[in-house]
């Protein structure tokens, strides 16, 4: 009698109703619910979730030692990928390119579906290696029937719910380990194929299209090194322009992606077979089933309109952001560098060149000939190369502090699942993050917090910021806007910063009054910069907790700026700019040899 009831209590924790999406038409409520991760719980139906008897498998990347492990294997995996793709690839296309120009055109979608694959495949396992998930629901729909038109949208359907329930479903359809039933009454298709609107005609726009019918009547032979997606302003951008000896001008817009069907037969072409464990035979089976159309199907028309479009014969190009979201120019510049052309690119970010892994830095450096940095190097290449930043030096021309301004503190907002991998609050560690903000709103004064200004990103990307700060502290103020946040921090006294950002490197550059705090565990720094950082701790600009930049920040609150100006803390400041957000006056000349000595090795 005693074990038929220990068999009993077995059963009732182990068959538990897997959830893989916060869509609740796929939800099971009269069982268990076992949530694969914190994503199928929008905070936004909390008044549904609560109720439910239910639990949450813990993330896998919890774990920041596995978390690196995992990014070594995902990036020698990539490479090993992309040598293999580079025959077939050529093969399908009638072309003999090198596997550098595979790199530069679809390497980057190539390494986010790697990580993402990855990250969702081992929810999967943690959930089977549970052994409390009994049964769960998929839909009718197949992802194979999604293929993305480019690395945009793809991009863009990854922040989805939707499109991560068709990856985790057909991740559970080949495990064949989870039993599943086809919920074959919701047809309705997933809203994946739509694509934000244009933009409306407004001046902006209009002055715009004037430059860019300037711009197509220059000739090349004026503009030799050729600057596309540079992240300067467009002051900044012409002046260096000028500076370089040639004519101002800008090349877009962005060439939009061929309208292709699918062709089953090349596809077919493009089968894989390089699996070693479970995880590989995943990826060797959904890589050419999800290979955006504009390197398979679109691929020919898309390399004839680049070609058709760019410069000709550039002695140089740079860029800083045009790896990822311009098809067009990844087409051209992989064919330039085919003819020996040297490519260069830039940080375009606050995390590079510090935090232990960015493999967006990685994917960057080894595509160019030459890395341009805001003042750090990288051990094991002499491909990275510190100069002043063009973009920091303009900004620092629009920032002041105001002495009777509120403290304004500049929050992050992540997407429910992760996209690339990086040491900076990602996925479900984006909680942890805002666990560390509760301790910090804790340590600060009454009177310190009615002075705090809390910044948020202009959209909620899934987690409920704004509800979830509104729990710390009904009374604070939020902002949820389309404001510039260079005219918020210009109203304040004391910026704050909570995360391995770009703002707070911008605001050191421009010597405005910054404090800046982040947990440890997530945001993780390389070994290199942890002695920078070190010392900036020391002198109290940097925090290694919440509590530690509450105290500051209630012991300088009303004169932010004497503490600011000090000796002490302006050679801190001025020590770290120098290596993480360098600029100078003269930039644009240090540009101008740096560029003109590479285009002429």
């Amino acid at each position: 009698m005693e074990l038929n009831n220990c068999l009993a209590y077995s059963k009732q924790i182990f068959e538990m109703f897997l959830v893989t999406t916060a869509d609740q038409r796929f939800w099971k409520t009269d069982e268990k619910i076992l949530f694969l991760g914190e994503w199928c719980r929008l905070y936004e139906q909390k008044a549904v979730w609560s109720e439910l008897n239910h639990e949450v498998l813990p993330w896998h990347w919890y774990d920041q030692a596995k978390l690196i492990r995992d990014t070594r294997y995902i990036q020698e995996l990539q490479n090993k990928i992309l040598l293999i793709l580079t025959p077939k690839l050529n093969e399908l296309h009638g072309v003999d390119h090198s596997s550098r120009y595979w790199r530069i055109t679809l390497g980057t979608w190539l390494f986010y579906i790697t990580a993402v694959f990855f990250d969702r495949f081992a929810s999967v396992r943690n959930a089977i290696e549970s052994q409390r998930a009994s049964h769960t629901w998929i839909p009718l729909q197949d992802i194979t029937n999604y293929i993305p038109k480019d690395f945009v949208e793809f991009e863009n359907w990854l922040g989805k719910d939707s499109y991560n329930f068709l990856i985790y479903s057909w991740i559970i359809q080949q495990l064949k380990e989870i039993p599943f039933e086809i919920k074959n009454n919701i047809q309705e298709p997933f809203p994946l194929e739509k694509t934000p609107p244009k933009p409306s005609l407004n001046w902006k726009t209009i002055i715009k299209k004037l430059v860019e019918g300037y711009s197509r009547c220059v000739p090349d032979r004026f503009n030799q090194i050729v600057l596309i997606s540079s992240y300067l302003k467009p002051w900044s951008l012409a002046s260096l322009q000028v500076t370089l000896g040639q004519i101002p001008y800008l090349i877009g817009p962005q060439i939009d992606t061929p309208q292709v069907q699918i062709n089953g037969g090349m596809r077919k072409e493009m089968e894989l077979s390089f699996a070693e464990n479970p995880f590989e035979e995943i990826l060797e089976k959904i890589i050419p089933l999800q290979i955006p159309k504009v390197y398979i199907e679109g691929y020919v028309e898309m390399r004839r309109r680049a070609l058709r479009k760019f410069p000709k014969s550039p002695k140089l190009i740079y860029t800083s952001i045009g790896l990822y979201f311009d098809e067009g120019f990844k087409f051209w510049a992989a064919e330039m560098v085919e003819q020996g052309i040297k490519l260069v690119s830039s940080q375009h970010g606050g995390h590079y060149g510090n935090c232990l892994i960015s493999t967006k830095e990685d994917h960057e450096i080894a595509c160019s000939d030459r890395y341009i940095s805001w003042g750090w190097k990288k051990e094991n290449t002499s491909k990275v190369t510190p100069l002043p930043s063009g973009k920091l030096a303009a900004i620092c021309q629009t920032l002041k502090p105001n002495p009777k301004g509120k403290i304004l503190l500049v929050e992050p907002d992540m997407t429910l699942q992760s996209k690339s991998l990086n040491t900076v609050p990602f996925g479900s560690n984006f909680l942890k993050h805002m666990d560390n903000n509760r301790c910090f709103i804790e340590g600060l004064l009454p009177e310190v917090r009615k002075q705090l200004f809390v910044r948020l990103k202009p959209q909620d990307l899934g987690y409920g910021s704004m509800e979830r700060w509104k729990e710390f502290d009904p009374n604070i103020f939020i902002y949820r806007g389309g404001e510039s946040i260079f005219r918020q921090i210009n109203r304040s006294r004391l910026l704050v910063v909570s995360y391995n950002s770009t703002t707070h490197l911008e605001a050191l550059s421009a010597n405005f009054p910054t404090l800046f705090f982040w947990r440890q565990d997530v945001n993780e720094l390389r070994p290199s910069a942890q002695h920078d950082h070190e010392l900036m701790h020391q002198a109290g600009i940097f925090h290694k907790s919440p509590e530690s930049a509450a105290e500051k920040i209630n012991a300088i609150y009303l004169d932010p700026l004497g503490w600011w100006f000090s000796p002490e803390i302006q050679k801190a400041r001025e020590r770290f700019c120098l290596k993480y957000a360098w600029t100078t006056k003269t930039w644009r000349s240090d540009w101008k040899n740096e560029l003109l000595s590479i285009a002429q090795e």
